[in-house]
């Protein structure tokens, strides 16, 4: 079983410029698709943060359970100020001792087959996997992003209980973004990476989806239970 670990605030449905942009339905669709086309067996974890109002809660359950479908999910809730890697931390401790194959995902990827095979590969070559992605622009062309993000990372429950014990995991920082590298980086000081941070291939497929930079910050625009 694939633990996926999602950090969602604000990542749903959002209006932006007159243009409704729809962002983590999309994400939990393509990975249930590449979920049954890959016959990689996956459950999705999300911790729900919903700063901006309190209803957000519920209404991302009522969505999810329609866009999950047969994808094994629950929801964690979380509040207070946003911290996503304090909640991400926390998904992972919170995890049955027999849930050993991790995915941490950032709530606005595309997920193709390709990733939860190769991904499970490098697990079973005892690799963390921080795995290459193109990014979306707003025009809707593809290409690589000027920063890449290290926020998609498979690794295994020991890696992630030895990240815990000496770094105290994932950065526990109240900003959005950045916060990442020094984890990508402590990995692979350990020789424990399947690719350098600075040199990753591209997954075909794997896509962040474009959307305006603040709105980790922003009210959602519309009710996020309108999602097709």
């Amino acid at each position: 079983m694939l633990s996926v670990l999602v950090a969602h605030s604000a990542r749903s449905v959002i209006r932006h410029e007159g243009r409704r942009i729809v962002l983590f339905p999309n994400t939990v669709r393509s990975l249930r698709h590449a979920a049954n086309r890959s016959g990689v067996s996956c459950e999705l974890i999300v911790a729900d943060w919903p700063e901006h109002e309190p209803s957000t809660r519920a209404r991302l359950g009522r969505w999810l359970d329609v866009v999950a479908a047969d994808l094994p999910h629950r929801v964690v809730s979380f509040y207070g100020p946003f911290n996503k890697g304090l909640c991400l931390n926390a998904l992972a401790r919170g995890l049955p001792a027999d849930r050993q194959h991790l995915l941490f995902l950032d709530a606005d990827m595309l997920v193709p087959d390709e990733l939860l095979t190769r991904g499970l590969a490098h697990l079973a070559a005892g690799r963390a996997w921080f795995a290459g992605y193109l990014a979306t622009r707003e025009n809707g062309t593809l290409s690589p992003p000027r920063t890449p993000g290290c926020g998609n990372v498979f690794m295994t429950r020991r890696q992630f209980d030895a990240l815990l014990a000496e770094r105290g995991g994932w950065p526990e920082n109240r900003t959005w973004g950045r916060f990442d590298q020094p984890v990508a980086d402590w990995f692979e000081a350990r020789g424990w990476s399947a690719e350098p941070r600075r040199d990753r291939s591209i997954v075909p497929g794997f896509v962040h989806q474009w959307h305006p930079k603040l709105i980790g910050w922003q009210r959602p625009a519309e009710p996020q239970e309108k999602v097709a």
